[in-house]
């Protein structure tokens, strides 16, 4: 059902036009005749008790649709002015319903109208479309092809900069500051997505001087928190976000956003993360997570539920090793939407934690043989995607982190975990070449030169050994890429050279 508050002496033409096309009992009508400024509301609702609009007024025969910042629609703007006629109302009316066949059809009389619905459409089911982006002068046109190009839906290709080009334009002419606000809104958010994080944070610290209403404010000054935590500067923004945070989730609470609500615990989940207390963290991710859970949205959900799981990990790395289970338990959930099948490398990147995290979690001595046994499969199930072909940075990171897990496990009659190590760090080096990955391939070779100490006593005092050992050694040293590393390669260095002198004097 959708909602219709009418402030025009057209109500009855309106009521009639909706009874005339059988649409009476899908529209709820509240009549403000007697108001200053008539105007007509459309908003899709299913709680008549509950009615916001979005902008759609009816004012001296004309109909104008304000930006919808409620982004529960897909972000389009609509011609300025649209003449006041049936196959115009009734085309906005099934659009917003969700007839957008119907809504086409009837707007084909007017074809700023049809190219608006048309747009509409492409964003909301996310089609390719084909439009004549030469013809487009206005600044609600331009707005609508960046956003087209900016998802990758127009037929005609733009890179980078002509996108942002295309958007400047837009903004330069939009038709008033709320709609030039709207356009600078997506504007910040293609930037985001291209990389231009502090840029996109020039953007929206523009907008935010201006006059906002609270709903604005609230989807602005989310983008902005947003903006700030991914961006080089987060660390000093801290002071400025924890009060945006709180003021969010006024906005919110006020508004009865339940849904951005639920967002805002995920930002301010990330700032306690900053501060380090997982504690808070976890709690303010756990109100997101009931929200999405209660309402069925299982992508949100799973992504919440990915995201626990890094905190819990990340928690577990600062001498919490009891948040294993837990983060083990948020992936296991995570992949339940994330399957291998529709999502097939989040899938891999969950089980290339998971491996870790079974290899890492305290275990009563008679189950560790079974929780290793789930470690190899998740390191398996993420080889299986990460191919040393099409994916040799991660194909390399799993091996390294495999042959750390094998020190881990418990000893078998079946396997030679030392020699299971050893030739997972091959398979990493033969990836972490010191001219593609001198850092990563320090780190393997101090592993496999930890590795090789471990060997029974008889099987590392060969001197050719020895000498393999001190190669390695004298490589980290001179890529000289990590002073800490260096250091350590330094440590083996010595140990080595002691040793080689105990063999000579034996």
């Amino acid at each position: 059902m959708i909602s219709i508050s009418v402030i025009t002496d057209q109500v009855s033409q309106v009521r009639q036009l909706l009874r005339d096309n059988n649409l009476e009992e899908q529209v709820f009508i509240t009549n403000y005749s007697l108001v200053q400024q008539p105007s007509l509301s459309v908003v899709s609702n299913n709680d008549k008790s509950s009615i916001a609009s979005n902008g759609i007024c009816i004012r001296n025969n004309e109909i104008t649709i304000e930006p919808n910042w409620s982004m529960h629609m897909p972000p389009v703007l609509f011609p300025v002015s649209i003449p006041f006629s049936k196959y115009n109302l009734l085309a906005i009316v099934h659009l917003f319903l969700g007839d957008e066949q119907a809504s086409l059809d009837l707007a084909s009389k007017n074809k700023e109208l049809e190219k608006a619905v048309l747009t509409f459409t492409a964003l909301k089911h996310q089609l390719p479309i084909t439009l004549n982006t030469e013809e487009a002068d206005k600044g609600y046109e331009i707005h609508n092809l960046s956003l087209l190009s900016h998802y990758g839906l127009l037929n005609e290709r733009l890179d980078f900069n002509g996108i942002r080009k295309m958007y400047l334009v837009a903004i330069d002419l939009s038709e008033g500051k709320q709609r030039q606000a709207f356009t600078k809104y997506f504007y910040s958010l293609f930037l985001i997505d291209a990389g231009y994080v502090n840029e996109a944070i020039e953007v929206l610290e523009q907008v935010l001087k201006q006059h906002l209403n609270k709903q604005q404010a609230l989807i602005l000054k989310y983008q902005y928190a947003d903006a700030l935590l991914l961006s080089d500067k987060r660390e000093e923004s801290l002071g400025e976000l924890k009060p945006l945070i709180k003021e969010l989730l006024e906005l919110s609470r006020g508004l009865l956003d339940e849904h951005q609500e639920a967002m805002v615990w995920q930002l301010a989940s990330d700032v306690a993360e900053m501060e380090e207390n997982y504690m808070e963290a976890i709690a303010c991710l756990q109100k997101a997570l009931n929200y999405f859970i209660k309402h069925q949205y299982d992508l949100l959900a799973a992504n919440v539920q990915y995201k626990k799981g890094e905190m819990l990990l990340n928690w577990s790395h600062k001498g919490n090793p009891s948040m294993y289970g837990k983060a083990a338990e948020c992936y296991r959930e995570a992949v339940k939407v994330f399957t291998k099948e529709a999502t097939p490398e989040i899938f891999a990147r969950v089980h290339h934690k998971l491996g870790m995290i079974y290899a890492d979690m305290p275990f009563q001595k008679e189950k560790r043989s079974m929780i290793a046994a789930l470690s190899v499969t998740s390191f398996n199930e993420a080889l299986q995607f990460f191919s040393k072909e099409k994916f040799p940075y991660e194909f390399a990171a799993i091996h390294q982190d495999f042959g750390n897990a094998y020190l881990k496990y418990p000893d078998s009659l079946l396997n030679d975990n030392y020699s299971k190590a050893i030739q997972h760090y091959q398979e990493a080096l033969a990836i972490r070449t010191k001219e593609a990955y001198p850092l990563e391939r320090s780190i393997t070779l101090l592993n496999y030169l930890e590795t090789l100490w471990l060997l029974p006593q008889e099987d590392r005092l060969s001197e050719s050994l020895l000498d393999e050992m001190q190669a390695m050694a004298n490589e980290v040293v001179e890529m000289d890429k990590d002073k800490g590393l260096t250091q350590e390669a330094q440590r083996h260095l010595t140990d080595i050279e002691k040793l080689k002198i105990e063999l000579k004097n034996a």
